[in-house]
């Protein structure tokens, strides 16, 4: 658990790593390459001085007179001042950076055996920061400062703290075989002899005592047992005495629960402690916290104001979110400012990223891909996600398994994703393990085989992973390639939905609301569903809508309906403001508003949905929620039409043809029309043959009727089929051909309802329109009671009021006049106007019942009214 210095809590402050203080120095040398990322001034509210020295803290930590003072001691030739004046060049923390001056003053100091200098100049020939990259010459300069802080350490155990500083490093310098041959036993023989003086000063209240032990304890550090009460009780010591990193550590440990139990609220308790100091990582972890909610209420301006803190110190990380969140994520889009942040971060990331950070190629890879603070580019995005994929980055691996999945910016191959994703699963990558499932599961780049599938999910999901859980709990629900079990279902789903997933929120609901492993309750269901609903989901709203509409379970309200309904309409996409228009215009589940409908049309409209320009259209031309307005309707049918509306397109043709509002135009009339009916659809082509035919709002012509209907015919059009009959029986247009007239006739009869076969067995009775013919009327007129009946029983009122007609007359069914009564009867009690007067009749003469001369009068002044 060792504390992360600046220059590398700049890339990522959360994450947590031992370094050598030998890495502590910032990669500078690489930000030259950089150059033409640099922007052309920090955005209004940022300080110069960040804009020069972004990579490290901004403030100075000398002022101006003691720079001179120093600089002054380091030309007398003091060891420590020209040790301290290399570093502030080397960092850029006191003084602008210059590699040259650095390594000027460092040479300096490290001649007359300054230890540090020699280590510090060891790191910069080794990194080849500013100088061409000289292992010898680091190997030398590394052995000079291990000689030098052997002298400073002693044989004994530490008296002092410079003393135990020395043996420090040096079991650092043995642990990591920098400067010294790796020997694990002599660093752990050195860190034993600085121990007791830590034990002792930190006893004493020292502080850097207190958090060095206390980040030993956590670390099982060469030697040092892993004791994480004492780890905390050390670090909450120094913490108290307003130890910067100790408070940070400490909010960190409570923040994510290592080693004692979490708690957001002393996390934030004691990472604002930190944070006021200057801590950099703090400052990011409280912007995280205040932009997720975690701990916080969630505020997109505090935020804003941590992470600004931190950027301005050079977090790379927050410049990275500053940017996102100036590209208009919760805070008012200032471009300006994203682009200013998304550069600076790019130069760090870039820098890190060359000297093999992976989390920084990560984060550079996401740059390049989405155009982030550099020119988007592929090919770059692709080469640094497989740097840090190949060096073992769980977060680029997982982004490459995405690349080949998706296969939109890269060739897609199910196989290379398999690989990347398995690779980041094995790291414990949760989203990789859930993809890896899915893949598994679905058979994807490697054979379907469900027991991985479900190993990789369980993984996703014993970690945590909400996506996981939903799955698991879904496929135990459904039994899709697990067995059906409504318990486990239940557990999975129930822990994704405490992390809010919205979709286990919804399935839960329905669990409940189906009765699906417990007893059926529609409270319970309603409550999930109001919790999915309230998070945006539209599936709930939509279900909650309905379940207040119908009242089942749960008390009708329909205001509550109406609500539901248009949250769910409100997130989605045109089709759903489309629907609900038809709602309210139809009184469907809505109450029946021509206002609400016209609305909710003109959303749609605006957006370009064709069928609601072209309903739009028509409640203007029917003065229907609004004040009529031929022109407005003319407008909105043209755009309909325009975009291949055929209802839109007939419209516009009869509006021209009749100028009714607007301007009489045949052409236009015969163009629009034309066009509907070019476009495929029997039913307008049959519309448009009918219009020709009997010259209705255009002039007549058989011959285009001709044509019109036979292409509706031709594609089943019953009433087509019937007209065309007619017109081969007629000659009108044709020549008169009595077979082809029955051939069309027969078409229609026999794809078409009980009505059409009637009318044939009528016309075949009569010798009307065809030749007479008993026996084919007879067939026809079965055919249609066959129909008849089955529709009657159903309940259907004219069906029963053929079917009692047909016994009758003797048409199609036995002549049966008690029958006959009782079908009129029927119909006649439903309200059927004829019916009611054949009832009359019937009573009035005795036919199917006693005659009855007042229920007679009584059923024939029904249907005078009723007429």
């Amino acid at each position: 658990m060792q504390p992360l210095k600046p220059a590398f809590l700049a890339l990522h402050p959360a994450r947590r790593t031992t370094l050598s203080p030998m890495l502590y120095p910032t990669l500078c040398w690489a930000l030259c390459l950089l150059g033409c990322l640099t922007p052309e001034g920090p955005p209004q509210g940022t300080t110069r001085t960040a804009a020069l020295s972004p990579h490290r803290q901004a403030a100075p930590a000398y002022a101006e007179n003691t720079v001179e003072q120093l600089l002054k001691a380091a030309e007398r030739g003091s060891a420590q001042a020209q040790f301290k004046l290399g570093e502030a060049y080397l960092e850029g923390l006191k003084l602008p950076l210059n590699h040259n001056k650095a390594r000027h003053w460092l040479e300096k100091a490290a001649d007359q055996g300054h230890a540090e200098a020699q280590l510090r100049l060891g790191f910069i020939h080794y990194q080849g920061l500013g100088v061409l990259e000289d292992k010898e010459l680091a190997e030398e300069w590394l052995s000079k400062a291990a000689e030098a802080f052997r002298e400073l350490a002693g044989e004994g155990s530490a008296e002092n703290e410079e003393k135990a500083k020395a043996q420090l490093q040096l079991s650092s310098m043995y642990a990591q075989g920098l400067g010294l041959p790796k020997d694990k036993k002599k660093a752990e023989a050195w860190l034993k002899k600085a121990t007791p003086w830590l034990i002792s000063a930190a006893t004493q209240g020292h502080a850097e005592a207190q958090f060095k032990l206390g980040t030993m304890y956590y670390n099982m550090h060469e030697g040092i047992p892993q004791n994480l009460e004492e780890a905390e009780a050390w670090l909450s010591k120094a913490a108290a005495q307003g130890h910067a990193e100790a408070q940070y550590e400490l909010g960190l440990m409570h923040y994510l629960g290592w080693g004692i139990p979490k708690n957001h609220a002393k996390a934030v308790q004691w990472l604002s402690k930190a944070a006021k100091q200057g801590e950099l990582g703090a400052q990011f972890q409280l912007g995280k916290m205040y932009y997720e909610g975690k701990g916080v209420p969630k505020n997109a301006e505090k935020a804003e104001a941590w992470y600004t803190q931190a950027a301005t110190q050079g977090g790379a990380e927050a410049q990275y979110r500053l940017g996102e969140i100036y590209g208009g994520m919760d805070i008012p889009q200032n471009h300006d400012k994203a682009n200013y942040w998304f550069v600076l971060a790019a130069r760090h990331f870039m820098a890190a990223a060359i000297e093999g950070d992976v989390w920084a190629q990560f984060r550079l890879g996401q740059m390049y891909y989405g155009g982030k603070g550099i020119s988007h580019n592929l090919e770059q995005a692709e080469m640094w996600y497989t740097r840090g994929a190949s060096l073992g980055g769980p977060k680029a691996q997982f982004k490459l398994g995405e690349l080949y999945y998706g296969g939109r910016e890269i060739p897609r191959s199910h196989e290379k994703a398999l690989e990347w994703y398995e690779k980041a699963a094995t790291q414990g990558h949760v989203e990789a393990q859930f993809e890896l499932g899915r893949m598994y599961y679905e058979g994807k780049g490697t054979p379907q085989n469900t027991e991985t599938a479900e190993a990789w999910l369980s993984k996703a999901a014993t970690q945590g992973g909400a996506k996981a859980q939903y799955r698991l709990g879904l496929s135990y629900a459904q039994g899709k390639g697990l067995p059906k079990n409504a318990k486990k279902a239940k557990a999975w789903l129930s822990k994704a939905a405490a992390q809010g997933h919205v979709d286990a929120l919804f399935a839960l609901g329905h669990m409940h609301y189906e009765g699906e492993g417990s007893a059926k309750n529609l409270e319970k269901a309603e409550a999930f569903y109001i919790k999915a609903a309230t998070q945006g989901g539209p599936e709930a709203q939509h279900k909650l809508s309905d379940m207040y509409f119908e009242g089942k379970g749960i008390p009708q309200n329909l205001k509550k309906a109406e609500e539901w309904h248009i949250k769910a309409v409100n997130q989605e996409d045109v089709e759903a403001q489309f629907q609900l228009a038809e709602m309210y215009y139809r009184g469907f589940k809505m109450p029946e508003d021509e206002k609400k409908a016209l609305e909710w049309y003109e959303k749609a409209a605006n957006q370009g949905h064709v069928e609601a320009q072209f309903k739009l259209g028509h409640m203007h031309y029917e003065g229907k929620g609004t004040q009529k307005n031929l022109k407005k309707a003319e407008e909105l049918y043209i755009k309909a039409a325009s975009h291949g509306g055929v209802e839109a397109q007939f419209k516009l043709g009869s509006m021209y043809f009749e100028g009714k509002g607007i301007p009489q135009n045949t052409e236009k009339a015969e163009a629009w029309l034309e066009k509907a009916a070019n476009q495929g659809g029997a039913k307008t082509q049959y519309k448009l043959g009918e219009m020709y035919y009997w010259g209705q709002s255009i002039p007549q012509n058989h011959t285009k009727a001709l044509q019109w209907l036979s292409k509706a015919a031709a594609q089943g059009h019953v009433e087509a089929q019937f007209k065309l009959g007619e017109m081969y029986f007629e000659g009108k247009s044709l020549p008169k051909n009595v077979e082809k007239a029955e051939e069309w006739y027969e078409k229609a009869a026999n794809q078409g309802g009980a009505e059409i076969q009637f009318k044939l067995g009528e016309m075949y009775h009569r010798g009307e329109g065809i030749p007479r013919d008993k026996g084919k009327a007879a067939q026809w007129f079965s055919k249609a009671a066959q129909q008849l009946i089955k529709a009657a029983r159903q309940g259907e009122v004219e069906a029963q009021f053929r079917v009692g007609h047909m016994y009758y007359e003797g048409k199609g069914l036995p002549k049966d006049d008690s029958k006959a009564f009782l079908w009129f009867e029927t119909a006649a009690n439903q309200g059927h106007a004829r019916a009611q007067l054949k009832l009359g009749f019937m009573y009035y003469g005795g036919e199917g019942t006693p005659k009855d001369e007042q229920k007679a009068e009584a059923w024939f002044k029904i249907a005078r009214d009723n007429h």
